[in-house]
């Protein structure tokens, strides 16, 4: 049995059990304890008899993919309380991004990743299905990788460059202008299934990056000078939409969009692989916890109940948001800095903490109506509260760059 099997058997057997419970949050809670096995397996902390784990590079990758999808699923057991299939989905989302990892075709990675992506506008498409602008447009973003394998196929592009293949995935970042989607989505659809679609992609492009070679073609010339723009103009443009924001939906989108430029602006810098995973694990994390708040919000709202949980999630999401100490976004700042370097020092610290700066300003404003909410209440005593402020606090000061 191969590790492809063994990835394929556990994404499988949780998917499924996902789906046969999906009107219950135990759903959550198997496809939390399915990635976090597959995240010990990938780190080498757990194994099967016969079968050895992916070493090196590889197996970074796969373990902060499955990590990040535990983290989305245990925080969306103790928020999502409506029937939802993201566990399920999400599940197989894993499955298609570690089988683009493990097989060393470039046409199979091309395929395996393109399927990626339109179960994870799936994920993100909970929701009216009258408002599916946001996944729609993800799912069209997924076909650019297939539609370039087809090109290099037919000989319109150059044989074996696998490189040029995983290069047209780099939309999937989120800078602007790929963005929208992300806004969209988290404006209208499911903030949960928005933020993990966002991390998981961002993720998997990434890795796919560093497998294919792509990093020894990083574009040069009138390109690159375009994508470094893109990527500064994104920071910019999420600072100033982030500050104007009108809801937490918008918040989050323009929150997306920053991480996205500066994952690309850290890729066009040669960043080590390794550190922009790192990064896309940070960065994440805070987009989760916003994501975690809003869903708390929309369920306060439907159920006629108070903020209080609501508001020290979203809380906790602004503050990762904006880079404060003891938060994920801090750690993801402080690499942020360090690695762009090459934009020069000042101008990388004035570039990420001014986009920081403008979308704590935004989000603190949109928590000012529910600024009475943050006290002690005895909601917070629920056992489920409870466990899901203190799972958050042990993801913030558990998580390090």
């Amino acid at each position: 049995m191969s590790e492809l099997t063994v990835v394929a058997s556990l994404c499988g057997i949780s998917a499924l059990a996902g789906y046969l419970l999906y009107r219950w949050r135990v759903a959550f809670w198997v496809a939390a304890a399915g990635a976090v096995a597959l995240t010990l397996h990938a780190w080498g902390k757990w194994t099967l008899p016969g079968i050895a784990p992916a070493q090196g590079g590889l197996s970074r990758s796969l373990a902060m993919s499955f990590g990040m999808g535990a983290i989305v699923f245990a925080l969306g057991g103790l928020s999502v309380r409506k029937p939802s299939l993201l566990p399920a989905l999400g599940m197989v989302t894993l499955g298609l991004v570690a089988a683009a990892f493990l097989v060393n075709s470039g046409v199979g990675r091309a395929l395996l990743f393109g399927g990626a992506v339109l179960l994870a506008a799936l994920c993100a498409g909970e929701g009216p299905p009258e408002r599916a602008e946001g996944p729609a447009t993800l799912m069209l973003l997924g076909l650019v990788p297939i539609g370039m394998w087809v090109l290099t196929e037919m000989g319109l592009a150059p044989k074996g460059a696998g490189h040029l293949i995983a290069l047209s995935a780099l939309p999937l970042l989120g800078f602007v202008p790929f963005h929208s989607w992300a806004v969209t989505s988290f404006r209208d659809n499911s903030p949960l299934g928005t933020a993990f679609a966002v991390a998981i992609l961002r993720l998997g492009v990434v890795a796919w990056l560093g497998l294919s070679g792509a990093t020894g073609y990083i574009p040069s010339g009138a390109l690159g000078r375009i994508l470094i723009i893109l990527g500064i103009f994104s920071l910019l443009w999420a600072g100033v939409r982030g500050f104007a924001s009108r809801t937490f939906g918008e918040l989050g989108g323009y929150l997306a969009a920053a991480q996205g430029g500066v994952m690309l602006l850290l890729y066009l810098g040669g960043t080590a692989i390794s550190d922009i995973l790192v990064y896309g694990v940070l960065s994440g994390t805070s987009l989760t916890a916003l994501a975690t708040g809003r869903e708390l919000l929309i369920r306060a709202r439907k159920e006629n109940r108070g903020y209080p949980l609501a508001t020290w999630v979203l809380l906790a999401g602004v503050l990762a948001a904006g880079g404060m100490p003891l938060t994920p976004g801090f750690q993801g700042q402080l690499l942020a800095v360090g690695r762009l370097s090459g934009l020069g020092k000042t101008l990388a610290t004035a570039l990420v903490l001014g986009s920081g700066a403008g979308l704590f300003l935004g989000g603190m404003n949109l928590l000012k109506p529910y600024s009475r909410a943050l006290r002690f209440d005895e909601e917070l005593l629920e056992p489920s509260a409870a466990l899901l402020l203190a799972l958050l606090v042990g993801i913030f000061l558990g998580i390090r760059g």
